[in-house]
């Protein structure tokens, strides 16, 4: 494939660059996670590699990467001109099963300590890499231990190039097996210095035809699952903009088509103090611009607070900057099992988040980025 880079001068066409070794694309993936695009799936999910040649009992998978919910990738890498290319696949499955077959989860933690560059420990990668806030550290290492007992891994081959024959197989496995499997193509340019990698991600284009294991946030929070979703139909009869949701499990995102993607609005159940209760929230989650987020936060707190309390006649309002991200959210005291019985508490959730999206909606339009 070739690239055509147009300027004033008129155009060139770049052939395509040839990696020096499996190395390199290696490193370029460990420095730049965007490069494997799930995102293209989820637009929420981002992964980050925490450590290259990451040893098990039957040998070294390439990268071990996480997403923020604890979800656990394997990747590995292979140039189309290495010969071994046809047991990619095989390999990676064997290196999965080695790391769910002789990885007690406290040992994985520590051989993650050993083996992660720039940081002292796999906790430090996690809140930094993955932008965990404090409190959330615990559970996304509950749920990486439970994938890592069930096995519930996600698999991504990558390579310079990948063809027909593999592609095919990717999709098989894809389609139907209890695991995801993803190829990614990365073609590689260099121009004027610069260097210009296509991602193309293959197996997304089929259905599974299993029924696939559940994600772990599903199975260990069943109750805030169903509780979000009353929430949710109740939300829909209250609103008329077009939403998306983002389940995690702690929270559910809300999104809006007006709305600038990078902002939203959250519940979230938690523990302070002893005591459960719900927030609701507003996040301003514009990535690596903590200065934006800040000044959302500080302009809601200093124009907007006054009325919001008023409309949603409320006595308070918290708030909370962690990482790059801010927010000022409400919330009421109560368990997840009195919100399940509850109408009345669900009501009161839906409500306030149809009354905060008429109030910050004309406000993040105009201000947002």
């Amino acid at each position: 494939m070739t690239l055509i880079v147009s300027d004033e001068e008129g155009n060139e066409i770049v052939g395509q660059t040839n990696y020096e070794d499996e190395a390199e694309m290696q490193e370029y993936i460990e420095n730049n996670p965007e490069a494997i695009p799930l995102y293209q799936i989820n637009n929420e999910l981002e992964i980050s590699i925490a450590a290259r040649e990451f040893s098990v009992e039957t040998g070294f998978l390439d990268a071990l990467a996480f997403d923020q919910n604890g979800g656990v990738y394997i990747l590995e890498t292979k140039l189309d001109s290495n010969t071994t290319k046809r047991e990619v696949i095989a390999q990676a499955f064997d290196y999965g099963a080695a790391l769910w077959e002789n990885q007690h989860p406290n040992q994985f933690i520590n051989n993650l300590d050993a083996a992660i560059k720039n940081y002292d420990s796999f906790q430090e990668w996690a809140e930094s890499e993955l932008e965990l806030e404090e409190d959330e550290y615990e559970e996304f290492k509950e749920n990486v231990f439970e994938n890592l007992e069930d096995g519930n891994f996600s698999y991504a081959i990558v390579m310079d190039e990948i063809k027909e024959k593999l592609k095919t197989r990717i999709r098989y496995l894809m389609a139907n097996s209890m695991f995801d499997l993803y190829g990614v193509e990365l073609e590689y340019y260099q121009h004027d210095g610069n260097t210009i990698v296509v991602p193309n991600l293959v197996g997304t284009e089929v259905k599974k035809n299993t029924q696939s294991t559940k994600k772990s946030s599903e199975r260990r929070y069943p109750d805030r699952g169903r509780v979000f979703d009353e929430i949710q139909k109740k939300f829909d009869e209250l609103i008329e903009d077009e939403a998306d949701y983002t389940r995690g499990n702690r929270y559910r995102q809300v999104r809006f088509s007006n709305v600038p993607n990078h902002h939203h609005l959250e519940w979230y159940f938690g523990t302070e103090d002893g005591e459960k209760y719900l927030q609701m929230r507003m996040d301003f989650e514009k990535k690596n611009d903590s200065d934006h987020n800040e000044e959302l936060l500080e302009y809601f707190q200093e124009n907007r607070f006054t009325e919001i309390k008023e409309k949603l006649d409320i006595d308070s309002i918290f708030t909370k900057e962690s990482g790059v991200h801010a927010k000022f959210y409400i919330k009421k005291d109560a368990t997840i099992e009195q919100f399940k019985e509850s109408n009345e508490l669900q009501e009161w959730a839906a409500q306030k988040t149809a009354e905060l999206y008429r109030l910050v909606k004309d406000d993040l339009q105009e201000k947002a980025e």
